[in-house]
């Protein structure tokens, strides 16, 4: 297994660099829980592009693990050793993970999280649809996600026409919360979509819509 220190060493800061050359992963999780802040957010400007950046990046104020926000991150990187390593130290949300894996397109993270008991289908079908994966919005169907709605949003916020038709089909129509996010994030086909099947557009600046007025 990839050990910590390699992916660490010799990018990071030089307060770790040293020590990385030394110490196992548990005795350098330990040390990071300990070091200040400072310390570590300047080793994570260093290795921010690496996989597992959120390991080391999830460390809250008071020096513990923020399990959830590190389950999501890490898998939304796609990073198998790196969800490893954060199971091994306590991670066990296995819903954040799923919401990350899908939002990602990991699918053998996904089915991951799945066997450990993630079974929060509702917000893994959003991360699909906002990642615009089609075959593990098919799995959270497969497996019960029913909203629809919520679907929808997460297609218009990256674009995903494809997917934005799929929820559509399966029973989606929240128009203007689609049409929110469509125009939010700079997606005109998909706005015109919501627009056709009845969003609401006002002419006021700064509505949903509303250069479609002009």
């Amino acid at each position: 297994m990839q050990k910590l220190a390699d992916v660490l060493f010799p990018s990071c800061c030089p307060v770790f660099e040293d020590l990385c050359t030394h110490l196992d992963d548990a005795a350098l999780v330990n040390l990071t829980k300990s070091t200040s802040r400072r310390v570590v957010a300047s080793a994570m400007r260093e290795i921010a592009r690496r996989p597992v950046f959120a390991v080391l990046q999830e460390i809250s104020e008071n020096g513990g693990w923020r399990c959830c926000d590190t389950m999501y991150d890490v898998c939304e990187t796609g990073s198998v050793w790196g969800v490893q390593l954060i199971i091994q130290h306590g991670a066990n949300n296995w819903n954040w993970g799923l919401w990350g894996a899908c939002c990602g397109g990991h699918g053998d993270l996904a089915e991951l999280m799945i066997q450990k008991g993630a079974t929060n289908w509702n917000d893994g079908l959003w991360g699909a649809c906002r990642g615009g994966h089609r075959d593990l919005a098919d799995l959270m169907i497969q497996n019960g996600a029913d909203d629809w709605n919520d679907g929808l949003c997460g297609a218009c916020v990256r674009g995903h026409r494809d997917l934005a038709e799929l929820m559509i089909q399966k029973g989606a129509n929240d128009w203007n919360g689609g049409l929110g996010h469509a125009c939010y994030w700079g997606h005109r086909d998909l706005a015109e979509l919501m627009i056709q099947h009845g969003a609401f557009v006002c002419d006021s600046i700064g509505c949903p819509g509303h250069e479609f007025t002009q």
